[in-house]
């Protein structure tokens, strides 16, 4: 079993101090933010990943900015806009050697007076330029599953998913149909915890989650790649700081110990 985290996992560090904390905890891989918005503190998206890489991760998915993605249901020059930005983030990943990039269906659930066949158009034309790219667009589940449903069914059938073990608990229980239904289809991952009341990104374990039942539907599945956790140290908005003492060499330990326990080793 090979076992990988977000770059985003709680703290403030430098990318490179990161990435070497993230390599050291016995990580294999990552997942990048494949965005420009902290290019400034972080580096940009490609420059993150050949770091990556040269500190020995594999770099499992990127993924692409969600707000704003509601914007690809409307006709206007927003949503151009926003086509033109993933269109164009594909092509990058695609000349960086990333082949898997994850992406929302809309930010929470599909506007009330969106247009889906527009959205599902624009969707299909970055699945072929991700064709083109040698990079697979795997959309990712979100409370409003009807729709996610609806856009599984129109759209080009080369489009994969990221199953979000979070968002799955919080809108479905511990339902996991959703990884029969699309068990050839399952491509990315990102594996957290939660209570069931809220969106978390809690260490497995930590929660909720019958983290036995995931690992045998997951099994059934088609995906072969890492166990990729997107669990970030909680922040107790109230008092703005973090809501544990805890140092990054101590949280990584106990990410990649839940992994190791829930999934087990090769």
């Amino acid at each position: 079993m090979k076992t990988g985290i977000f770059t985003w996992f709680g703290y403030m560090l430098p990318f490179d101090e990161k990435l070497r904390l993230i390599k050291e905890a016995g990580f294999d891989a990552v997942c990048l933010w494949w965005g420009n918005e902290f290019a400034e503190s972080d580096g940009s998206r490609t420059w993150q990943m050949e770091e990556a890489l040269k500190a020995g991760l594999d770099v499992e998915n990127g993924h692409l900015p969600y707000y704003g993605c509601d914007k690809l249901y409307y006709s206007s020059l927003d949503g151009e806009e926003r086509l033109s930005f993933y269109m164009e983030s594909v092509a990058e990943a695609g000349r960086a050697g990333l082949d898997r990039l994850v992406m929302h269906p809309f930010e929470l659930s599909m506007p009330a007076d969106g247009d889906m066949d527009l959205f599902v158009s624009r969707l299909d034309m970055l699945i072929e330029k991700g064709s083109r790219s040698d990079v697979t667009i795997c959309l990712e589940n979100l409370p409003d599953m009807n729709s996610f449903h609806s856009i599984m069914e129109k759209a080009d059938k080369r489009l994969m998913i990221c199953y979000d073990s979070g968002h799955n608990h919080k809108d479905c229980g511990d339902d996991l149909s959703f990884l029969d239904r699309y068990s050839s289809k399952i491509a990315a991952v990102h594996l957290h915890d939660n209570d069931g009341s809220a969106d978390s990104h809690l260490i497995p374990g930590e929660g909720t989650i019958r983290w036995d039942e995931v690992k045998d539907a997951l099994e059934r599945t088609a995906y072969d790649r890492s166990m990729m956790l997107e669990s970030a140290l909680p922040y107790d908005q109230e008092n703005d700081r973090p809501a544990k003492d805890m140092k990054p060499e101590e949280y990584l330990s106990e990410a990649i110990t839940s992994l190791r326990e829930y999934f087990g080793r090769e």
